[in-house]
């Protein structure tokens, strides 16, 4: 995959399409969808990650595992990596790693041998050479601590234990008993070679039943090998391994080791559940969600199970599920809890939630809509929570804001929210005395720059008392008819900048088709970069000390267009540079330094042109205090972007074909510093220049050149003109931002059993209709297709939801809107 390891939480790392999904008939490779361990478009609460491994490079030995394939080396395995991290509190210190390796050649593998690598780098940077280990063959884990437990990192808070379990491992042959952990043995920290096959096969870490002896090491830090023993896999054949990695704490290495034991055993229970909460059902029966608290409160619950081995998990949330704490452990099915609510602050974002964990499964129940505890003779500040848009969301169109806010007094209260593009712009109203009565409003995005940083304020004010909430990394990203600028350029001065500037529309209907001129400016000291617009056509100033330059929002709205400008950073164009000559070596090129000198970037592209020695004579200068006195050499530079030839010290330390001759041999570099003026006109360093040493390639010599690009930001002075003349054509009668569509509201609501959702579209769109509860999780997906104009009426049936309010999210290319529907079993 280009993009990297794909992970659940970024669909942008997510490949066009999966591979080892192809075969579905319906929807060949996914496209669009996550390719989950538990199936297509199912997310764990956390995060996964995904790539797969092959070792058809593996090329050093003469062996080929595929008789499809005479080109194919390795032993033909292909691996399914996968990382599952989940935010559920019991297993929140638990990496689960898994490892799905496939025969995928045709040639049988017989004696295969799986091994996982642990350092026992145990309290970070600073802490080294103090760490012991052991393990416990019975439970297949490994553990590792630290002699003292303590370490910088950490201040006065004990250093933790760090386990590795191996939970799931192939049968042993001819037996139905897993493999587990079959050998452990430790090296040195970094002294493994891990390029010498036969060696570590034979006596380091492969061979089973060979185990280090815990007692015979000092402390240390060592790297340790935990094997699985011997397995087989025919052609097409899987086998799958799955590895804990765990973390406890605890003042005591025997507390520590007590909570590692305690994560291992609830790893267990997940895996064996499939790593899902369908297994079996646990219901809170008390308190009921919504309602209100004082007091000492029973807490009840009851699981689908009537009798077995369960550990019941108890937390609360007073902040809407952003942290939950431990309240209480049970072993019983159906069981209670007396909670003081005394002991709490008053407040209305209460939740709680509760885990039932046992041998071969495990579930979860978790409140949908939070309740208050108001206890007497208690003042709490009044709350509030953003539902939507979350944390790095991408939203457009008119998009819904939904929020939950109160006061656990019972008092009024008004609601405001503010916006801004970046965290160092001015705050902007949005909506602003809403009430009681007010938990969504429909945000038109649709005429504010698009840009990847905007954050939202939300504040509540009861009485003299005022709470604030705030998200960030918000994108609003609307659909807009894009153009380069350099399209529509008429003339183009001094505009040495390699940066991208495009003409983002934004409403048709108000492009002017007059010439325009941007030009880039320095503010605040030269520190910062800004640009204008100027309507030449009309003699107007547009646009002044615009500061959205960075490629992250779009800049100020005129005349039925944004710009949108990315401003390139100073650095080597590595795909423009290089030698015309393709046998002359790899060459060097970065800013001059020696010691504590340093060179004066220049925003210039050079040319070194070689000839016979002597085709030009170098400049005599002093590098600290080394001289280095003007030789002739074989090299002419010039500064293109400045149409000038320019001086140059040569640091003659490789003699190979003569002095003047750029050369390297080993260590010693012949060197070429590029000097130029700077502001007091004076003769300054600015990069250097060497080559590489590399097989294969030889000198530059007479009629080799060498080119230098950079990418070069924009520049005070730097300028454009530009007409829009030619986009006046381009969705000419188009009217601003159209809205041909309507959604009803649902029919009935509230609703026992199902409801009706209408609309109708003028023209055909991709619709998306989503259903959530009021936590913001997704419950269903109704629509998810390209519909042809006209009217339509689909309808929801809830299946396994509960009592409370739910959230339809209907969503075009342009258009986000919200209704909010009443289910009552």
């Amino acid at each position: 995959n280009a993009k990297g390891i794909a992970n659940s939480l970024n669909p942008d790392t997510w490949p066009e399409f999966w591979l080892d999904r192809m075969d579905d008939t319906q929807d060949p490779g996914w496209p669009g969808s996550w390719d989950g361990y538990l199936g297509k478009n199912k997310f764990i609460d956390g995060q996964e990650i995904y790539y797969k491994m092959s070792d058809n490079l593996y090329d050093r030995y003469d062996y080929y595992p595929d008789s499809t394939d005479s080109t194919r080396k390795g032993l033909g395995l292909v691996i399914k990596c996968r990382a599952l991290e989940f935010t559920d509190q019991p297993w929140e210190d638990v990496v689960f790693q898994i490892y799905k390796i496939k025969n995928d050649g045709t040639k049988p593998l017989t004696k295969i041998c799986f091994t996982f690598g642990v350092s026992d780098f145990i309290g970070g940077d600073g802490d080294s050479q103090d760490d012991l280990t052991n393990f416990d063959l019975s439970k297949n884990l490994f553990w590792a601590y630290d002699l003292d437990g303590i370490a910088p990192t950490f201040g006065s808070d004990k250093v933790g234990m760090l386990g590795v379990a191996f939970l799931r491992t192939p049968n042993k042959t001819d037996s139905k008993e897993p493999l587990g952990i079959t050998s452990i043995n430790v090296t040195r920290a970094g002294s493994l070679f891990l390029y010498d096959d036969e060696k570590n096969w034979n006596n380091y870490f492969m061979i089973p039943n060979i185990y280090y002896d815990p007692a015979s090491l000092t402390y240390g830090e060592y790297d340790y090998w935990l094997s699985s023993g011997y397995f087989s896999l025919q052609p097409g054949e899987n086998a799958e391994f799955i590895i804990a990695i765990l973390l406890a704490n605890g003042s005591t290495v025997s507390e520590q080791l007590s909570n590692l034991n305690i994560k291992l055993k609830n790893a267990k229970r997940l895996m064996n559940s499939g790593f899902s909460f369908d297994k079996f059902k646990v219901t809170l029966d008390s308190p009921v969600s919504g309602t209100e608290l004082s007091g000492n409160t029973e807490i009840r619950w009851h699981t689908s199970k009537d009798s077995g081995n369960v550990t019941i998990y108890l937390y609360y949330s007073d902040d809407y599920g952003e942290n939950w704490n431990f309240l209480h452990e049970d072993h019983e099915n159906s069981g209670s809890f007396l909670w003081d609510t005394n002991t709490m602050d008053d407040g209305i974002l209460n939740l709680i939630k509760i885990y039932a964990l046992t041998d071969n499964g495990v579930a979860k129940y978790e409140h949908e809509i939070p309740f208050t505890i108001n206890n007497p003779d208690k003042n709490a500040p009044p709350q509030i929570v953003i539902l939507s848009p979350a944390q790095n969301d991408r939203i457009y169109g008119e998009y819904g804001l939904r929020w939950i806010a109160g006061d656990a007094d019972g008092t009024n209260y008004t609601v405001n929210f503010y916006y801004r593009p970046s965290e160092d712009s001015q705050w902007i109203p949005l909506a602003v005395n809403l009430t009681k009565s007010d938990t969504t409003y429909n945000w038109n995005t649709k005429i504010l720059p698009n840009g990847t940083t905007y954050q939202i304020l939300g504040e509540i004010i009861s009485d003299s008392d005022t709470t604030k909430t705030q998200i960030s990394g918000i994108t609003i990203s609307n659909e807009r008819a894009i153009y380069d600028i350099s399209d529509y350029a008429t003339i183009r001065r001094k505009t040495i900048g390699t940066g991208s500037v495009e003409i983002h529309v934004v409403n048709p209907g108000k492009i002017t088709g007059d010439e325009y001129k941007l030009q880039f400016d320095y503010i605040n000291n030269d520190s910062q970069l800004v640009y204008n617009v100027f309507d030449l056509t009309k003699n107007l100033q547009k646009i002044k000390n615009a500061i959205q330059v960075d490629g992250t929002v779009e800049g100020p709205y005129f005349d039925g267009i944004r710009l949108f400008i990315h401003n390139d950073p100073l650095a080597l164009n590595e795909e423009l540079s290089g030698w015309n000559n393709p046998d002359v070596l790899p060459f060097q090129f970065k800013v001059f330094h020696d010691i504590d000198e340093y060179g004066e970037k220049r925003a210039a592209d050079y040319l070194f042109v070689f000839g016979d020695v002597g085709v030009d004579t170098s400049t005599a200068g002093f590098v600290g205090k080394t001289y280095f006195k003007a030789i002739p050499v074989n090299v002419k530079i010039f500064n293109i972007t400045e149409n000038k030839n320019i001086d140059f010290v040569f640091i003659e330390n490789d003699l190979t074909d003569g002095s003047g001759k750029f050369t390297t041999t080993g260590y010693l570099r012949d060197y070429i510093l590029l000097l130029e003026k700077n502001k007091e006109d004076s003769l300054v360093y600015t990069y250097q220049v060497s080559l590489k040493d590399a097989d294969g390639y030889r000198f530059p010599a007479k009629g080799d050149t060498l080119s230098i690009y950079q990418f070069k930001p924009f520049l005070q002075g730097d300028s454009l003109l530009f007409s829009t003349d030619e986009l006046m054509s381009i969705k000419r009668n188009q009217e601003f931002l159209p809205d041909n569509f309507s959604l009803k509201q649902n029919y009935p609501n509230p609703f026992n059993s199902s409801t009706t959702i209408e609309f109708n579209l003028n023209k055909s769109n991709k619709v998306i209709i989503d259903v959530y509860n009021v936590l913001g999780q997704k419950v269903t997906t109704l629509v998810n297709k390209k519909l042809k104009p006209g009217h339509y009426a689909i309808q929801w049936e809830p299946i396994n939801c509960s009592t409370g309010i739910y959230f339809l999210e209907f969503r075009t290319l342009n258009i986000t809107k919200v209704r909010k529907m009443l289910y009552i079993k």
